[in-house]
């Protein structure tokens, strides 16, 4: 049986939380820096809204990770 992949923006929601976790960044600088309303940064993060690629690789510069590092699905399965 295929795998299936997840779907990308949930993919993408859950290791900005990891990452702001793992780095100790707030999310009120992520958004204050990324010009992302409160309201557009938690569907972000929950999965519910895309990110553009630049928004996307300016989070991934405040974070100090690769934007590729963003996208990995790091999931079992």
């Amino acid at each position: 049986m295929e795998e299936q992949e997840r779907e990308i923006n949930h993919v993408i929601g859950e290791n900005i939380e990891r990452y702001i976790y793992e780095k100790h960044v707030t999310k009120s600088m992520i958004k204050r820096k990324t010009g992302i309303d409160g309201k557009r940064f938690n569907l972000i993060l929950k999965g519910e809204v895309s990110v553009t690629t630049k928004k996307l690789q300016e989070i991934a510069r405040i974070l100090e990770v690769k934007t590729l590092d963003l996208l990995e699905d790091w999931s079992e399965g």
